[in-house]
């Protein structure tokens, strides 16, 4: 008799259990349809269910691009499954734009989108046909000059003087030689031109102060500290306006004054 009753006990279910697990088949039979409904469409039938759906799309940016320009080239996100948004699309369409470096695109559960973008970080200008760009420090072309940036950024300029030059000079060349340059010469000398003319020879134009100086690519490494020390001790000349030729190895020819 005790044997029995505790059979009873265990094998028997309450009203309340019973519905309880009629409900969780029900709904575990509707996921499961709805999606072998369409079984190519996984992502569509979470869109369907209305899992996670997105309140908020989070967006960073760096200069010069804003948050509010990002979020113009983003589709409508809000309101669509964070769990069955694919990411993939963005990421091709955000590093299509100008400016664009890197994206990060990260889901925070339960309703957040988290958009990140990095931008390109524009060393120096150089004509493309007929228009100016602005290139990075590889010498890529970035996006086309607008008056605006142009004089917020300040920019030197890289440019390849004549055809003949083409066959030895890339544009990464200059961007590089302008960065290493600057950087030797110290930041209260400011270079506003780079001009490559025909190999091994280029031209360095300094605003501050006006002087142009003639390098050679075989010797101007050696030369730098040279020019560096004409700069902090100059000769009347240089206080005029003055071409300095640095072609020829340990030699300094500083030529008169350049006219206005």
């Amino acid at each position: 008799m005790n044997i029995e009753n505790k059979v009873e006990r265990v094998s028997a279910h309450s009203p309340m259990q019973k519905l309880l697990f009629a409900a969780l088949f029900s709904i575990s039979l509707v996921g499961a349809l709805v999606l072998l409904a369409e079984p190519l469409d996984f992502r569509g039938g979470i869109e369907r269910l209305g899992w996670f759906k997105i309140d908020e799309v989070s967006v960073e940016s760096s200069w010069p691009l804003s948050t509010a320009e990002v979020r113009s080239w983003l589709p409508v996100l809000q309101g669509h499954s964070l769990l069955a948004l694919d990411v993939n699309p963005l990421f091709r369409d955000l590093l299509e734009k100008p400016w664009v470096k890197g994206v990060s695109i990260r889901k925070k559960y339960p309703s957040t989108l988290l958009v990140s973008v990095e931008t390109k970080k524009a060393a120096a200008i150089s004509r493309k046909g007929d228009q100016l760009y602005y290139v990075d420090s590889e010498g890529s072309f970035i996006h086309r000059v607008t008056p605006t940036l142009a004089k917020e950024l300040d920019l030197p300029v890289v440019s390849i003087q004549r055809q003949a030059a083409l066959v030895k000079w890339e544009l990464a060349e200059g961007t590089k030689l302008l960065s290493q340059i600057s950087e030797g010469l110290g930041s209260q000398y400011k270079l506003s031109e780079l001009v490559m003319e025909t190999y091994p020879y280029f031209k360095v134009y300094l605003s501050r102060p006006r002087v142009e100086v003639l390098f050679s690519d075989k010797t101007w490494n050696a030369q730098l500290p040279r020019l560096r020390r004409l700069l902090d001790s100059p000769p009347s000349q240089i206080r005029q306006m003055a071409r300095i030729n640095l072609v020829f190895p340990k030699k300094a020819i500083v030529s008169s004054p350049l006219s206005n």
